[in-house]
């Protein structure tokens, strides 16, 4: 117990000894986050059942493919204008598109079909956008021993506005058409805006130095390979958690066919998928961080999965299991994989941290949810996907142990 307890007394301190700065970025942090993942359960579910309702399950790949093109065009204009706009300007616009764009549902009902393709994409692209520079601004601001105390906390704050959204996906369902639920989600969007912009802004790659001449992009070229790895290892990721997704939606389909059904059902599964996301943010990713070494903490994840996986597609292959599976995926992903993975962002300068930000979370990310996507729209045999889905972990875990040897990484 004695690791334990000085994990506690040592997180304590770190809570206890920030400046007056340093407080007021953390709260308005915290207060982002919370705002921005209370949303996206909400606007998930929605944009989804309109999706399946105006074009079925089946086609949902063909739109991850579309969400790719949309986040490449975002980080190309973020890329280019962070050295001369601030990073909050761009984040509140980011929410003020999202409060429009959610809106026309409302206002023009099913007299477009078409726009289910466009909330389906930008759903993809706002919610990596906003997370994404969130963390980055985090990661640019505080220092790798705040990173390890505080990651648990900004974890758990977001997944319990993640379960909150979820509930009240599921409550407002029995009261509200989807449309209106979208609205009000994307009101939350801006919300996390406001408290962004709220922040202290002082941070910022304008600043005197030789980053201030550099694109976040440019500044990653010295440590190419160790960047390139971590791309390899997001789309590995990315590939196993959207083919069990794919599984999971084609099941929820052939279960529930009406669209009120399918909101509810997905609002009870992200409250599940916050929920372990919760657990693990409290209760496991303070230790993991302080007390075992990063490689052996990524290297659990893919061990973890591919257990799971051979327990469900062996007792259980029905919409239950395929539950089972997007949940820990997606709550694990979004706790102990996604606090372990921003660590490997601290070797980096501050720049190359944006940069590896836009390049690994969001390029590569959506590039990979592209990628698969392709494959699913050719190949739904449930044999041949989850033989991809055993190889893409091996891969993974391959990955780790070259990632792991790479001189950037032998300080973490």
């Amino acid at each position: 117990m004695k690791p334990i307890l000085t994990v506690l007394s040592d997180i304590k301190k770190t809570l206890t000894g920030l400046d007056k700065e340093e407080k007021k970025l953390v709260s308005f942090l915290l207060l982002s986050v919370f705002s921005v993942l209370l949303s996206y359960p909400i606007i998930r579910s929605t944009t989804s059942a309109i999706f399946f309702d105006a074009y079925g399950a089946k086609k949902s790949p063909l739109s991850w493919t579309f969400s790719i093109v949309a986040i490449s065009i975002f980080v190309f204009i973020y890329n280019k204008f962070q050295r001369k706009v601030n990073i909050q300007l761009l984040y509140l616009g980011t929410s003020l598109f999202s409060l429009i764009f959610f809106s026309l549902p409302y206002f023009v009902g099913d007299l477009f079909k078409p726009l289910a393709y466009g909330l389906v994409v930008w759903k993809e692209a706002y919610i990596v956008l906003c997370i994404h520079i969130l963390f980055g601004h985090f990661n640019a601001s505080l220092t790798i021993k705040h990173a390890k105390s505080f990651y648990g906390i900004v974890g758990a704050v977001g997944s319990i506005g993640g379960i909150l959204g979820s509930v009240i996906t599921k409550q407002l369902t029995h009261h509200m058409n989807v449309e209106l639920i979208l609205m009000i989600g994307s009101v939350i969007v801006l919300l996390s805006g406001i408290f962004f912009m709220l922040c202290d802004s002082s941070e910022c790659l304008s600043n005197e130095g030789e980053e201030k001449v550099k694109a976040p992009l440019s500044a990653i070229s010295e440590v190419k390979q160790y960047v390139f790895l971590l791309c390899v290892i997001i789309s590995l990721t990315q590939f196993c958690i959207n083919i069990v997704h794919f599984n999971f939606n084609i099941a929820l389909e052939q279960t529930y066919s009406e669209k009120i059904l399918q909101t509810r059902y997905l609002g009870e599964v992200f409250t599940w998928v916050n929920t372990i996301n919760f657990i693990c943010q409290i209760f496991f990713v303070p230790f993991l961080l302080n007390l075992v070494p990063p490689k052996s903490v990524h290297k659990g994840i893919p061990i973890l999965y591919t257990s799971l996986l051979i327990g469900v597609m062996t007792l259980s292959p029905n919409l239950f299991g395929y539950s089972l599976l997007f949940v820990t995926f997606k709550g694990v992903d979004y706790s102990i994989f996604s606090s372990a993975k921003e660590l490997m962002y601290y070797p980096l300068t501050k720049a190359q941290k944006f940069g590896a930000k836009y390049l690994v979370d969001m390029i590569s990310y959506r590039g990979a949810k592209g990628l698969v996507s392709v494959l699913l729209i050719f190949v739904q045999s449930k044999l041949i996907l989850n033989t991809v889905l055993y190889v893409c972990l091996g891969a993974w875990m391959i990955c780790l142990i070259i990632l792991f040897n790479r001189p950037v990484a032998k300080d973490l």
